[in-house]
């Protein structure tokens, strides 16, 4: 099958599409395969492209995405491209596994779109990742819950982006007031003393340090 007309050009694209590690497929306007990389049945679990070409790309995605692919490429054909779009995509046993996906349309020379390119990623890997940081995070979280020591977390900005049970408790404050706040908004008596330069040493130094100040907020003491 020609993609281009030009021959050179034709060559580079097939080296690309020969060589890539993500899956390129080539489909008409209706989303039936014509052409596909080897990346592509590696992918999916083929041995072959006698069983991918022929078949309609909807096939080979879980159906409970298939409703919204279909919407995808209607918006694909109307816009020109689609970007990094997640799907749930099938092997050939039928096995479930994530995937991002681009596509874009492909226009003979007058314009006029003739099919559609799209490249697909396994994504199972960074899925794995992410959960395992949730798991990870939701873990650490209750353990900073659990505990009688104040703990909070801040961004770049001093504001405050975590605030536990035990920080509610000591200061009276909740966590729904505090986070989004600043360290100045919640304490503004520190602005500029040595208790806001100490944040602002560590954010810049990224190394670990103590310091001990005594701060009283209404009628209480307590140290940072």
């Amino acid at each position: 099958m020609r993609l281009l007309k030009d021959e050179g050009e034709e060559t580079k694209l097939r080296a690309i599409f020969a060589s890539s590690p993500d899956a390129i497929t080539v489909a008409d306007l209706n989303g039936n395969i014509i052409e596909c990389n080897q990346a592509t049945l590696d992918m999916g679990g083929f041995p072959s492209k006698d069983e991918v070409i022929g078949k309609n790309a909807f096939e080979f995605i879980a159906e409970k995405d298939r409703e919204r692919a279909m919407g995808h490429l209607k918006k694909t054909l109307e816009q020109g491209s689609l970007k990094n779009v997640e799907y749930t995509f099938l092997t050939k046993d039928g096995h479930e596994y994530p995937v991002e996906l681009s596509a874009s349309v492909i226009k003979d020379s007058s314009g006029n779109p003739t099919g559609l390119v799209g490249m697909t990623k396994d994504i199972t890997e960074r899925k794995q990742m992410e959960e395992a940081l949730r798991e990870s995070e939701e873990r650490y979280r209750e353990l900073t819950e659990s505990i009688d020591d104040v703990f909070f977390a801040m961004d770049k900005d001093l504001r405050y982006t975590y605030w536990n049970k035990a920080s509610e408790k000591l200061t009276g404050i909740s966590a729904k007031d505090a986070i989004g706040k600043s360290l100045t908004e919640i304490f503004p008596d520190v602005k500029g003393s040595r208790v806001e330069q100490f944040y602002m040493d560590t954010l810049r130094t990224q190394q670990s340090q103590s310091f001990v100040n005594l701060y009283r907020l209404g009628d209480k003491d307590f140290v940072f």
